[in-house]
C-alpha cells in the first residue's frame, strides 16, 4: 500500500505510442484509465527553477490525480486551463504560496513561464531527495513548452501512458 500511495495505482506504463494508440487501449472494456505523463528536469539539474530552486515540470491530465495517484492532491484542483498549475507542498511552504497566487518558472534560456496556482500536490520521494519543487500542468501546455514538433504538431514520443486495468 505504501508503494501504491507514493507511485500510484497503475499496472503498466507504455512509451513510444501515439495518442491515438493510447485511445484504442483506453477503449478496451478491461481498462479503467490510460493517462499521459511527461516530466521535464526529472533529475533536477537542467536549470528549470521556481524562486531559484530546481523544479520538475510534469504534464498530464486530471485522471492522473483521480485514477492513478488518487491521494496526492493536498488542496485545490488540477489546472482547468493552460495558464494554471499545481505546485508541490514543499514549494508552498518554502515560498509561502496560496491558491490563486501567480508564479513564474524560469527556463534555462532565461525566459519565464507564468502560471496561477490551482492547487497543491503532496511531496514525492523524488522531489524531496533532489531538493526540488514540482509544477504540474496540462499535457497540452507541457507539449507546447517542449515542442519538438514535426509539421507543427507537438511530439508525443517521450510521453509515458500509465494504464490502469479494471479490477473485476
Amino acid at each position: 500500500m505504501k508503494t501504491q500511495a507514493e507511485t500510484g495505482n497503475w499496472h503498466i506504463a507504455l512509451r513510444g505510442i501515439s495518442d491515438e494508440d493510447a485511445a484504442v487501449i483506453a477503449a478496451r472494456p478491461d481498462v479503467e484509465a490510460v493517462v499521459p505523463y511527461d516530466v521535464l528536469n526529472f533529475r533536477g539539474d537542467q536549470g528549470y527553477t521556481l524562486n531559484g530552486t530546481e523544479t520538475l515540470i510534469c504534464g498530464s491530465e486530471e485522471a492522473l490525480f483521480t485514477k492513478i495517484l488518487s491521494d496526492i492532491i493536498a488542496k485545490g484542483n488540477f489546472p482547468q486551463n493552460d495558464n494554471e498549475a499545481m505546485v508541490s507542498v514543499n514549494a508552498k511552504e518554502m515560498i509561502g504560496l496560496s491558491i490563486g497566487d501567480p508564479i513564474a518558472v524560469s527556463l534555462p534560456d532565461g525566459t519565464e513561464l507564468p502560471f496561477i496556482i490551482s492547487g497543491f500536490v503532496e511531496n514525492t520521494a523524488n522531489l524531496m531527495s533532489s531538493d526540488s519543487y514540482g509544477v504540474f500542468i496540462t499535457t497540452e501546455k507541457y507539449r507546447a513548452i517542449t515542442s519538438g514538433t514535426a509539421d507543427g504538431k507537438p511530439s508525443e514520443k517521450n510521453t509515458f501512458f500509465c494504464v490502469r486495468r479494471c479490477m473485476l
